[in-house]
């Protein structure tokens, strides 16, 4: 096994993460559902009055790549710009990068199985380090509420992902609010169908090392 170290903040609402990697590439990710302006939340959970502490958590934890749920176009564009011109959006996708670490190779959706609220997607970013030119893979998701929704979305990228992934060949970092516990029947079947290893659950960690 290479040593491979991988380190994430994750946000509030945040369920949980996976990781699998095979080449040495340090990076800080995040993953951060930041709840929507649509839900029109009053006072203090108005987004109005919450962007600004929005911006403190990501600068505080410093990552290199945000994986965003629930943000719409405005808080998109909001984050893009309050961040600084470091930080580079993903065309379609609720992705933001650092420009001056990393180019992007590629992209692309897959689209989940949707639940009452909305359709469903896994984003994923080839991004390659600028200082040592190793590419890696970024993915970012948002499960439906029920476990009829996760379970087909669960399957569903474990079948998209090896062709993605180049049958795990390449580091691969699967963030998201899975909207599951960890030991129930769609998590476990993500993990357990995969390289995949679960690294965190909660709010905050450092990522330990892949599954030997």
């Amino acid at each position: 096994m290479t040593n491979n170290r991988f380190s994430f903040y994750m946000g509030t609402l945040i369920v949980a993460s996976l990781l699998a990697v095979s080449s040495c590439i340090a990076n800080t990710v995040m993953s951060f559902n930041i709840r929507t302006e649509h839900a029109n939340d009053p006072g203090e959970l108005a987004w109005e009055k919450r962007k600004n502490n929005v911006v403190d958590v990501i600068v505080k934890a410093n990552p290199s790549v945000i994986g965003l749920q629930e943000a719409s176009t405005n808080q998109q564009q909001y984050l893009e710009e309050a961040l600084g011109p470091n930080w580079l959006p993903v065309a379609n996708a609720p992705i933001l990068f650092r420009s001056d670490m990393y180019r992007l190779l590629a992209k692309g959706a897959i689209e989940l199985v949707e639940d009452k609220w909305e359709k469903r997607f896994a984003y994923w970013v080839k991004l390659e380090a600028k200082n040592t030119n190793t590419s890696w893979l970024f993915i970012t998701t948002h499960w439906g509420v029920d476990e009829a929704s996760q379970l087909g979305s669960a399957e569903i990228l474990l079948n998209a992902l090896p062709a993605v992934t180049k049958n795990w060949q390449l580091p691969v970092v699967l963030v998201g609010d899975f909207n599951a516990e960890p030991n129930s029947e769609p998590y476990l079947k993500m993990v357990n169908g995969s390289p995949l290893q679960n690294n965190f659950w909660g709010l905050h960690s450092q990522v330990l090392n892949p599954k030997q």
